[in-house]
């Protein structure tokens, strides 16, 4: 199995691109290790949020989240209370630490 998976997206993530992120969490294995890198993204709406989440209740996934520090994407994810369902960080080095340390649970 590979040691974890990379997604990665930049600019504005809404509803015009549902597509696009649902096909990109759909590819994932279940149980896998992935990393979400959204340090390139400038917005997200409700609807990547819901798909980010649904995506990991489906795959029973460890996910890692990378965003910037500050600005609207951090600002929408501390406001949605992301950070209980799936760990965010700040920095990659973080972020792929966190994904280290997990192992998948036994099916």
């Amino acid at each position: 199995m590979q040691d974890h998976y990379v997604i990665r997206f930049g600019g504005t993530l809404d509803i015009g691109r549902l597509d696009e992120f649902k096909v990109a969490f759909d590819v994932t294995p279940p149980n896998a290790r992935v990393l979400v890198d959204l340090t390139r993204v400038e917005a997200v709406d409700s609807v990547f949020l819901a798909e980010l989440l649904l995506f990991r209740r489906r795959h029973a996934a460890k996910v890692a989240v990378v965003i910037p520090r500050a600005g609207h994407v951090a600002r929408i994810f501390s406001i949605a209370n992301i950070g209980t369902k799936v760990n965010v960080h700040n920095e990659l080095d973080a972020a792929l630490r966190d994904l280290s340390d997990w192992e998948a649970p036994l099916v």
